[in-house]
């Protein structure tokens, strides 16, 4: 396992613990200059399907997380930060 995937699952770890076996793979990058984190991050988007929906949050800013039908992504747009719209669109929608 090379430097990056370390990272990657070590973020994952930090957040949530994942209940199900499933596959990630990365599907792109994000640069956004409209807003100020935007402006000095980049995005590394990774899709990671999972067999069930099985995810436990970690963090007290995750507490309330939930699946939800894709449908409904609309229903809440204003809730998302502007990467997870980006990703919606592009994605999803």
């Amino acid at each position: 396992m090379d430097a990056y995937d370390m990272a990657l699952r070590r973020e994952l770890d930090e957040e949530v613990i994942i209940g199900s076996p499933g596959t990630m793979r990365l599907v792109g990058l994000i640069n956004d200059d409209t807003t100020p984190v935007g402006r000095v991050h980049l995005g590394v988007v990774h899709l990671y399907e999972l067999e069930q929906p099985a995810i436990s949050p970690r963090e007290d800013g995750l507490i309330e997380a939930e699946f939800i039908p894709v449908p409904r992504l609309r229903d809440d747009w204003d809730a998302f930060e502007t990467w997870s719209q980006i990703c919606i669109d592009a994605f999803l929608l």
